[in-house]
């Protein structure tokens, strides 16, 4: 009975470490070289140490990430540039199929953010949103298990329209302006070919050209 015991114990270490080793390793990996030593929190339960957080330390003694735990399992890790400043955030949650899914914000060294967006199991799943490094919308796109889909929208940096993709099965409707407003293209794709009727037009609006894919 002890010695059965005793192996479902090491079986369930064995289990634990997989699962980070999974999900901060290889999904979520970032260069560990810069990592010198660590420091881990502890709260106390039930008589019971619990481990909170961890924070990693390089060898000038700067704060380069965070990990935050919840019942034993990350659910939270914030990564820090060279200079101490936040430069990425990952939110993670397991769905009922024990598939890894959450939010991930990544920031500029100005401390705005660059991107954010959902994912579920390792892909991009849902919303996404980039930013210019001032601030200004970039890119406000939707995603299906790490392909663009739906409706999804590019901007130039002084906030006007610069392309929208309406995606519909295997094809996508585009059509791209200039930064003055006119319509530069529209037409269909398939992959990366032209596809159907497509119409260009000059800066000023008027119509160049007409082909036929």
């Amino acid at each position: 009975m002890i010695r059965k015991l005793i192996l479902t114990f090491f079986i369930f270490l064995i289990g634990c470490k997989s699962y980070e080793d999974r999900f901060t390793l290889q999904d979520y990996d970032e260069d560990s070289a810069v990592i010198a030593y660590s420091e881990v929190k502890y709260h106390e339960i039930n008589g019971s140490k619990v481990r909170v957080k961890q924070l990693d330390f390089d060898k000038l003694d700067v704060l380069r990430k965070e990990v935050f735990f919840g019942d034993e399992f990350i659910n939270k890790i914030r990564y820090y540039n060279e200079n101490g400043i936040l430069s990425k955030e990952e939110i993670f949650n397991i769905d009922l199929k024990d598939k890894l899914t959450g939010e991930r914000i990544v920031y500029y060294p100005n401390e705005n953010k660059k991107e954010e967006y959902d994912f579920a199991n390792g892909k991009k799943d849902g919303y996404y949103t980039s930013y210019y490094k001032n601030g200004a919308l970039e890119s406000d796109l939707e995603y299906n298990k790490g392909k663009l889909s739906g409706s999804c929208s590019w901007y130039y940096p002084s906030g006007n329209l610069m392309k929208i993709q309406e995606f519909l099965n295997r094809e996508y409707y585009q059509i791209e302006y200039y930064e003055n407003g006119n319509k530069r293209s529209e037409g269909s794709f398939r992959g990366e070919q032209f596809v159907g009727h497509w119409v260009f037009y000059s800066p000023s609006g008027n119509v160049t050209r007409e082909e036929n894919y």
